[in-house]
């Protein structure tokens, strides 16, 4: 797997990117405020492990552990903006990553990967709310969410950052969008 340090290098092959949520950007609800990204297909990402870090999340390698998420459409413009929201490349870097869908069929993608993976006891009640809100969007078990999830914290205030709120501006059609299933 590769890491990708720079937008340079990532952005001079092609026009549109997959990307693989496993997170609280499974929540539809929150990716239309973010970028437009184009909701695509569940996918699963095998031998990496969930990791929750509170207030977010990341995957790591674990041999024969499988983590499920959800693949977008980006553009680059929907790149640069998940990059602030996601803390790229200081926070997060991006890993190129194969994912297979419920047919089998690969495809290759990009996901954003914490530098350091703490094993926490558990994560905010808050964000366990977006990442069930992400798998009821995209239809994942629940109960698997459930089981890994080793303790719910009750809320604390989320660190608010400067991040761009790009609701306003979204087209109004937005917010017919559907997931489908090919």
């Amino acid at each position: 797997m590769q890491k990708i340090l720079s937008d340079d290098m990532f952005f001079e092959s092609k026009r549109t990117f997959l990307y693989f949520a496993y997170g609280s950007n499974l929540w539809l609800e929150q990716m239309e405020k973010r970028c437009f990204a184009m909701p695509f297909k569940v996918a699963k990402l095998y031998d990496h492990e969930f990791h929750y870090r509170r207030y977010y999340a990341s995957v790591k390698e674990s041999k024969g552990k499988n983590v499920w998420g959800a693949l977008y459409v980006m553009d680059r413009f929907d790149i640069t903006t998940m990059n602030s929201y996601e803390g790229f490349p200081h926070m997060y870097y991006k890993k190129l990553i194969t994912v297979f869908d419920e047919y089998g069929r690969s495809y290759e993608a990009f996901t954003y990967v914490a530098d350091e993976v703490y094993s926490e006891t558990g994560t905010f009640k808050g964000y366990f709310d977006k990442l069930k809100s992400g798998y009821i969007d995209w239809g994942l078990p629940i109960r698997e969410l459930i089981d890994n999830t080793p303790k719910i914290i009750e809320n604390k205030p989320i660190p608010k950052y400067n991040r761009i709120d790009l609701s306003p501006v979204l087209p109004k059609a937005r917010k017919s969008w559907r997931v489908y299933h090919l």
